[in-house]
């Protein structure tokens, strides 16, 4: 399916409705190794969102982070963070 010039899968989970995940999130989940939150923001580094390579991908932490970035407030990224987010371990609190 196509929404918005980006593709979206069907999740079918067994005992639920049938969802659909954009293509770019799935990448994203399987590359940092967990499921995003609703409010994180994928975006593609260069533009085209049919482009789904780990290297082109960018995770923002929030709407307003997106927001900023389509003002012109902060500059567009030049690389993919998602090897910092990998990189993370989520049990270590410090």
């Amino acid at each position: 399916m196509q929404q918005n010039g980006r593709r979206f899968r069907r999740i079918d989970r067994e005992g639920y409705a049938a969802k659909y995940n954009g293509e770019h999130r799935l990448v994203v989940e399987r590359v940092i190794g967990r499921r995003l939150e609703r409010n994180e923001i994928v975006i593609c580094l260069d533009g085209n969102n049919d482009n789904h390579a780990p290297a082109n991908l960018f995770l923002l932490p929030s709407q307003k982070e997106f927001g900023l970035l389509k003002m012109g407030a902060v500059p567009w990224p030049e690389a993919s963070n998602l090897r910092s987010y990998r990189a993370r371990d989520i049990s270590d609190p410090t």
